[in-house]
């Protein structure tokens, strides 16, 4: 996804985050092989270890075997590096749509859903307000 959205929108800056040496390692061969030099790939688990970025998109497939605990930490991180106003667009299992639907109100104030499928759910929310 994030390779797309790079390509496009070559004027602004892309930041793919995984928590895989291998997808990181993929990714930036699929970086250079498409000449898009507004994107940069980075190791980390969730949210972890970007302290100090603030995002205005953020835009995950959210993994389905995760667990509610995992889930929940990369939605709480996600609200905490957006910058107010900026939007968190996830796409999930079917299986996931109420609870996510759920939290995304709770932690964000917001939910919308974006678009549906017979397997999978896309939702955004707004940062809108501190928790």
């Amino acid at each position: 996804m994030g390779l797309a959205l790079a390509k496009r929108w070559p004027t602004s800056t892309v930041e793919l985050i995984d928590k895989d040496i291998v997808a990181i390692e993929t990714t930036q061969t699929n970086i250079e092989h498409n000449r898009l030099p507004n994107a940069t790939v980075r190791l980390s688990a969730g949210f972890r270890d970007l302290a100090t970025d603030a995002f205005d998109l953020i835009v995950a497939n959210l993994p389905a075997q995760a667990g509610n605990e995992a889930l929940d930490a990369l939605l709480l991180g996600a609200h905490d590096h957006l910058q107010p106003g900026g939007t968190l667009v996830v796409v999930t299992v079917q299986g996931l749509k109420r609870y996510i639907r759920r939290r995304l109100q709770l932690i964000f104030g917001d939910y919308h859903k974006v678009r549906e499928t017979k397997r999978h759910v896309v939702a955004e929310a707004a940062r809108q307000h501190a928790r």
